[in-house]
């Protein structure tokens, strides 16, 4: 393993996001042609950039892990291999599919969103602190076998 987790990090950072970054802004200021490939870019790696969390958890072992990741997110961008472009065209008819459905959950949690109140907020937290005492006596309570572990 050439890079660790902060050089890899960085390194991801640097080059998934600030190099992508200026690029799309030249494509945008010089009214490029590649302002779609640089939009489909920004979803994927925004899609990436969530699993990635999880990934980090259970593949960070991996040999060569990081700089899988850090080849990937180049490899992602227009400039260096268009993937993006790839994983978008084979990803597009299940977004079309679902996107009634995405759009529906979309608006329901706006709806929600816009009837919320500060006042909800503070019964919530009000509710969860009333409860966390008997909660936490609960645990507290429960028997612990020898080896560590509650039965």
């Amino acid at each position: 393993m050439l890079l660790g987790a902060y050089t890899g990090g960085a390194l991801v950072s640097l080059l998934g996001c600030l190099l992508p970054c200026y690029r799309t802004f030249k494509s945008f200021s010089e009214k490029d042609e590649d302002q779609s490939a640089w939009l489909t870019f920004w979803m994927i790696f925004a899609v990436f950039s969530t699993v990635e969390v999880l990934l980090d958890m259970l593949l960070w072992w991996f040999p060569l892990y990081y700089e899988l990741k850090v080849t990937f997110v180049l490899v992602l961008q227009p400039t260096f291999g268009n993937v993006a472009a790839v994983i978008y065209k084979r990803a597009e008819p299940k977004l079309v599919a679902a996107s009634p459905s995405i759009d529906a959950k979309y608006q329901e949690l706006v709806e929600k969103w816009e009837k919320f109140r500060p006042e909800d907020l503070n019964r919530c937290f009000t509710s969860i602190a009333a409860s966390a005492p008997t909660a936490l006596q609960g645990i507290l309570r429960q028997p612990v076998s020898a080896g560590g572990k509650a039965p």
